[in-house]
């Protein structure tokens, strides 16, 4: 993720994969002091400690980057310019109780609401994100515009040593 102070959602299917990635930014030697101190993890399910969360986002106004799990999509943030869906064909995105609805699907209908960016993050594209994309988004729009991609990156050659003669990671 770019630390460029955009106000984002980073949505992650379980709350413990939240928490682990909100202290790797804390933690983090290059990642902008300033910044750091604008992150928020949402909470875990419970409805007292989402209403304080979300309440104190509202007042305050002092979060850039709010990251949780799925409760995050109705986190309120002013200004919204990025959503965040990481392993977004995951099973934990659809709701176990009534009324059941796919929080990946809530979160791409506020960005599009909101004109954010929507970054669908994960191994593959689920069937249902692929086939809504349409020929037109897969080119320019015009010939000064970059045309908007999916792009399929190889895990396996993601970690593989740029050393000449290495072949394994």
């Amino acid at each position: 993720m770019r630390a460029d102070g955009l106000p984002t959602l980073v949505a992650v299917p379980q709350h413990e994969a939240a928490k682990r990635f909100f202290d790797l930014l804390q933690a983090a030697d290059d990642f902008p002091p300033a910044l750091s101190a604008r992150i928020t993890l949402f909470p875990k399910s419970g409805a007292k400690a989402e209403w304080r969360a979300w309440s104190r986002l509202l007042l305050r106004d002092e979060a850039t980057i709010v990251i949780g799990a799925q409760s995050v999509a109705t986190a309120p943030l002013k200004g919204l310019r990025r959503v965040i869906v990481e392993d977004e064909s995951n099973h934990a995105w659809r709701t176990q109780r009534s009324p059941i609805y796919n929080v990946r699907s809530l979160l791409a209908k506020r960005a599009q609401l909101e004109s954010a960016a929507l970054v669908l993050g994960g191994r593959l594209p689920s069937s249902r994100a692929f086939m809504q994309m349409e020929k037109q988004d897969l080119l320019p729009a015009a010939a000064k515009e970059k045309p908007k991609k999916m792009y399929f990156v190889d895990l396996k050659l993601a970690y593989s040593p740029a050393v000449k003669g290495v072949q394994d990671t």
